[in-house]
């Protein structure tokens, strides 16, 4: 008994109005699905590693309809999908963008150092930020 069946969950009923068991199917004969009637939820399962591949409910996918099949299709590994490459392309673009604000916070500084240096200069005279009067 796998660790799905003892969560409650069955290959039947489905509660698969739009069947969308059948539509993975014709896609890859290993795919099946799997309902908690106590949950109201969906496994999408591959059945050559009885691993759950997607659950339902989830953003993006509030319940079990055949635009989930076309995501199936898009995610498939035998399609090129590779979660390591895409999760490698958020965290480049993640760290990009934090350099990015880096380097912006510091070319701030260095404007905002250098005006008070040349106010400084100019005006021969330093401001007393502590008390508020000038020397």
């Amino acid at each position: 008994m796998t660790t799905h069946l003892r969560k409650g969950f069955r290959k039947w009923p489905l509660n698969d109005q739009f069947e969308v068991e059948k539509q993975l199917q014709s896609y890859d004969k290993d795919l099946y699905l799997l309902y908690n009637p106590n949950t109201n939820e969906h496994l999408i399962m591959d059945g050559l590693s009885d691993l759950a591949v997607m659950k339902i409910p989830q953003p993006g996918f509030p319940e079990l309809s055949s635009k989930l099949v076309d995501h199936m299709k898009k995610i498939h590994v035998m399609n090129g999908f590779s979660a390591s490459n895409e999760i490698q392309t958020i965290e480049d673009t993640m760290q990009r963008r934090r350099e990015r604000e880096l380097q912006d916070a510091a070319e701030q500084l260095a404007k905002d150092t250098y005006k008070a240096t040349i106010d400084e200069h100019t005006y021969g005279r330093r401001l007393n930020t502590t008390i508020g009067v000038s020397k």
